[in-house]
């Protein structure tokens, strides 16, 4: 075995700066950092010379010789190389990394923007030989940013597997904590980063820390829906029923967001299905609250127990109803839940409450399973407003099953808006069509006079409009200011509703109160194709407006030459009634029907 070098250090001055035995195989980088140890002169402020000439970092001191007596230069400081330093750090340029230390960069030099050191900086982008270099340079592995995180937080944060495995191995603080209290293993759970939580366990890192609110990385995990990091996080021994603020565990996290595999992961890990908040809200009613059915499957052919209630005495079964969940509901029931148990100190069936909540889907469920009809207090209002939400929404088995339960078709919204109205207005066929069997009046108006052929003509639904003329709706029908769904097709350009009206004998010439016409609508819109359909349907090309204006005119002033020279040709002699001073008013303000 080789005996170990002297190394004598000596100054300019002639004074000892440093005198050790030291192993062969050292470098002498090694060498600088024990020089910094006695001294606080950094290694890269060092310029070690052996002889004549310097030795490079990485000499080994087995090339020197015995005693190996070293004359030590100190390099001057030049704060300018400090941000040079960080932006190099930045960047992953070693080079000039080192060149900006050489040059006497400040290693705790901060950046003014964000307030990181260069080694905080690398241990954010990854670039681990950086870190190194700046370690090495006796950078702060411990130094924190604004935020309290040290290099090693940054790292996890980032996903920087690189950088935080060799963190590690340079014995940097596994248990350091932002100003949250998160810790390595938090923010390596918190993103996803399996790879980085397992090098952090694998050197010991504690997974049962708790966050300032009371967070463990587990918890955390399960929030964002990392399966595979709880699943890590429980095969290191996490502790898997670990409760966060009010009581909420794990489990409970997964379950109130929804995220089925990681709860899945949990239970099957051994969590406590029945453990409940503070509160008394278990993972059972969570999930049902939430609406997520597959978890709540999960749970139920776990043996939950279905009928544990909270705190205010709601159980899984009635939060479900209350929300609206009817696939929740269905999974409970045929989980032997009982559709007629509310929990205690409550007057109202799950029944009960999805009638007077109108979540109708979900009273369906629990009459299918059994419930009780006659406990339930559902009113004729409740099932009008079902009918008037199944109309919106195209849904057909339920708005066929309301006729069928003697809903009043004609009922009502806020705007006057009825189920037919709704129909027209999305073009829901066999929803109008289940409505008009059910003897819904096919002209009842919403507030402002606007019929379901009006709607539909606006609308451009077609279709609709040909059924509801089919059905004998008053094509004619005048709404607020006068307008007529032929108005309303002329003023939206919609050439295939217009026709199907005219071919219905609508009147071509029925004018708003203001006297404008279908044909001056479409002549002052630029329509020319409803301009040639109403000449033929026998529309007066001398019907004026209220301002004098005609057809021409309000082509003319609105700059559609080609339907103003149509028109021409249809009529050689149209009277412009009104005086030339008056046609430099925009006549296109005088169409607009309604916002």
């Amino acid at each position: 075995m080789a005996s170990n070098h002297r190394v004598v250090v000596t100054n300019l001055s002639g004074c000892v700066a440093m005198s050790a035995d030291m192993d062969p195989t050292s470098t002498m980088l090694m060498v600088k950092q024990r020089i910094h140890a006695r001294t606080g002169i950094r290694p890269f402020q060092q310029e070690l010379v052996l002889g004549r000439g310097s030795v490079d970092d990485d000499e080994a001191l087995s090339m020197a010789p015995n005693p190996c007596e070293l004359m030590l230069l100190v390099l001057p400081a030049d704060a300018s190389w400090s941000p040079r330093l960080i932006s190099a750090a930045s960047d992953g340029n070693l080079d000039e990394v080192k060149r900006s230390l050489r040059s006497g960069a400040d290693l705790d030099f901060r950046d003014e923007e964000t307030g990181l050191t260069a080694l905080m900086v690398a241990s954010c982008r990854g670039h681990a030989s950086v870190v190194r270099c700046l370690y090495d340079a006796r950078g702060d592995l411990e130094a924190l940013g604004p935020d309290g995180s040290a290099p090693l937080l940054f790292a996890s944060y980032g996903g920087q597997l690189e950088a935080v495995q060799l963190l590690c191995e340079l014995q940097a603080d596994l248990e350091t904590r932002n100003s949250n209290g998160a810790t390595p293993v938090m923010h390596a759970a918190q993103e996803g980063h399996i790879d980085v939580l397992r090098q952090l366990c694998s050197h010991k890192a504690s997974v049962n820390s708790q966050r300032v609110d009371g967070a463990t990385a587990l918890s955390i995990a399960a929030a964002q829906g990392h399966a595979d990091i709880v699943e890590c996080l429980c095969a290191s021994h996490a502790d898997i029923n670990a409760a966060a603020g009010q009581g909420v565990t794990p489990l409970l996290l997964a379950c109130r967001d929804g995220h089925t595999t990681t709860a899945q992961v949990l239970i099957e890990a051994g969590a406590d299905l029945d453990l409940a908040m503070q509160n008394g809200v278990t993972p059972l009613a969570i999930a049902a609250h939430q609406g997520h059915a597959d978890i709540v499957q999960h749970l139920c052919v776990h043996r939950v127990d279905c009928h544990a209630a909270q705190s205010k005495g709601k159980t899984p079964l009635l939060l479900a109803a209350e929300a609206g969940h009817a696939e929740v509901a269905q999974r409970l029931c045929e989980a032997n839940c009982d559709p007629d148990f509310a929990g205690d100190g409550v007057h109202e069936t799950p029944l009960d409450v999805a009638e007077r909540c109108g979540h109708l889907q979900v009273a369906f469920a629990l009459l299918a399973a059994g419930a009780n009809r006659r406990s339930c207090r559902s009113t004729c209002q409740t099932l009008d407003t079902q009918l008037l939400l199944a109309a919106s929404t195209g849904d057909f088995d339920t708005l066929d099953a309301l006729c069928q339960h003697s809903a009043n078709v004609d009922a009502y919204d806020k705007d006057g808006m009825t189920a037919l109205c709704f129909a027209s207005q999305s073009g829901h066929l066999s929803i109008a069509s289940c409505l008009l069997r059910a003897a819904a009046d096919i002209d009842q108006p919403r507030h402002d006079g606007a019929t379901p052929l009006c709607i539909a003509a606006h609308q451009n639904q077609l279709d609709m409009v040909d059924l509801l003329l089919a059905e004998g709706a008053h094509r004619d029908a005048v709404m607020s200011g006068g307008v007529t769904p032929l108005l309303l097709a002329c003023r939206e350009g919609h050439v295939g509703v217009a026709e199907s009206l005219c071919n219905s004998n609508a009147e071509p010439n029925r004018a708003m109160h203001n006297g404008l016409s279908p044909l001056c609508v479409a002549a002052s819109r630029g329509h020319i194709d409803l301009v040639r359909l109403l000449c033929l349907a026998g529309a007066d090309l001398s019907q004026t407006a209220q301002n004098g204006f005609g057809p021409a005119d309000f082509a003319e002033q609105c700059g559609h030459l080609e339907i103003m020279r149509c028109l021409q040709e249809k009529c050689s002699e149209i009277t412009k009634s009104v005086s030339r001073s008056c046609l430099w008013e925009p006549a296109c303000n005088a169409v607009e029907i309604f916002t």
